[in-house]
């Protein structure tokens, strides 16, 4: 029987999700002072824009923190493949 498939541990995602919510926490809270910023200067047209701007950004970080998540293998178990 060979020891393939690795599966997701808990400890793995635990970490890998409060790194990540940590991290877009960060990103949010900077969202509402440029948000303040660009409605004091655009008006409702300046929170549309930081709104689109904003989702570019949650968009990319999502993309390189899966990215940097592949390169680890801490947290992974192996598990048995089934017989065919």
């Amino acid at each position: 029987m060979k020891l393939t498939n690795p599966v997701e541990t808990w400890k793995r995602t635990l970490v890998k999700s409060l790194t990540y919510r940590a991290i877009h926490f960060i990103i949010h809270l900077s969202e509402v002072f440029i948000g303040a910023y660009f409605l004091g200067m655009f008006g409702p047209m300046g929170a549309i824009l930081v709104v689109l701007l904003m989702q570019v950004v949650c968009w990319i970080h999502y993309v390189f923190h899966e990215r940097l998540f592949t390169r680890f293998s801490w947290g992974y178990k192996l598990k048995p493949e089934s017989p065919r």
